[in-house]
């Protein structure tokens, strides 16, 4: 029985000094939440391809799986263009802003206009 109140206090202890350290550091807690909401996701993403590989046929599956993978691709070009973009800007910052900051946006909007118009082609097709 006292080691039971023991560890009871013990385990108080260590809630209460974690808490501290979780209030304390906060990129650690932000950490743990993405981390937790990563293998959130993940888990219910398995639970998707096992429902949805349970109620499809093979075909049905197949062009599931096909669109996910190139809707990876696609995020991943998107990713690194952002990533660019922000880099670009920062670089720009610190010389000529306001003149190279608009002809980088006409740029990216002479360029998206470009792809929409290509793909409104070949979506019409």
């Amino acid at each position: 029985m006292l080691y039971m109140i023991k560890l009871q206090s013990e385990m108080k202890r260590l809630k209460s000094l974690l808490l501290n350290q979780w209030k304390k550091q906060f990129l650690l807690s932000r950490s743990i939440i993405v981390i937790t909401s990563a293998m959130l996701g993940n888990i219910f993403a398995y639970l998707f391809q096992i429902i949805s590989g349970r109620y499809f046929d093979i075909e049905n599956y197949a062009t599931l799986v096909a669109l996910f993978s190139v809707s990876g691709i696609i995020t991943l070009f998107i990713s690194f263009l952002a990533n660019g973009i922000v880099k670009t800007v920062s670089e720009i910052k610190d010389v000529d802003y306001p003149k190279r900051i608009s002809a980088l946006f006409f740029t990216i909007l002479r360029i998206n206009l470009v792809i929409a118009f290509i793909a409104h082609f070949f979506y019409n097709i």
